[in-house]
């Protein structure tokens, strides 16, 4: 996947983020700063295994959210995944 392929992914659920009604202002930003560190990890230049270092403490803490927030999130994860 090329960097506008994933860069419209992050797009697409940063505005998907901002849109949920069930999450309060403060949860919004927390999931907006873990998308951000996501992005930060995408672009990084770092091994494999440095990056899934970074990216497990964001799957323990997507684990004790919503579905719907858990939806957002998969995708991108996935891509940045497969992007290492």
């Amino acid at each position: 996947m090329n960097s506008i392929d994933l860069n419209t992914v992050f797009e697409f659920a940063e505005k998907k983020i901002q849109d949920m009604e069930s999450l309060s202002s403060e949860d919004t930003q927390i999931a907006l700063e873990k998308l951000n560190e996501l992005k930060d990890i995408s672009n990084s230049k770092e091994s494999r295994k440095n990056c899934w270092s970074k990216i497990g403490p964001i799957f323990k803490w997507l684990a004790d959210k919503s579905v719907e927030l858990a939806i957002a999130f998969m995708p991108i994860i996935s891509q940045v995944l497969n992007k290492m």
